[in-house]
């Protein structure tokens, strides 16, 4: 039992307890992939980020349901403050505009590269 265990566990396989089903599911991947060959687990989908440049005094955010505009503004974000400042991309709703989350719940940011935002994949 305890090989099968390993195996399961090599093959993706959770929670193995040895019932019949687990048993089928694990020969198959295994005729299929040999035991030296594990099955390759999908890499974890990486998540995107904006970092504001320390350099900007205030940075615009708008309503989600706005167009990002200088007149829609109703709310700036100040990253000179705090040496830039750095969010999780939750969205893209527009070329150019992503959604964040803020102390004032989800908001539209501006993020062309003129504007000095950077966005990276952690």
């Amino acid at each position: 039992m305890k090989n099968r265990e390993k195996l399961a566990k090599q093959f993706g396989i959770s929670n193995y307890s040895g019932k019949a089903d687990q048993n089928v599911k694990l020969l198959e991947l295994i005729k299929k992939n040999g035991v030296n060959k594990p099955v390759q687990s999908k890499p974890k989908a990486k998540k995107e980020y904006v970092t504001l440049p320390a350099s900007a005094k205030t940075w615009r955010t708008y309503k989600l349901n706005v167009f990002p505009i200088a007149k829609n503004s109703d709310w700036s974000l100040t990253p000179s403050e705090f040496g830039g400042l750095t969010y999780e991309i939750l969205g893209r709703p527009q070329a150019d505009v992503v959604t964040i989350e803020t102390s004032k719940g989800k908001r539209n940011i501006y993020v062309a590269k003129s504007t000095g935002a950077t966005i990276t994949k952690k």
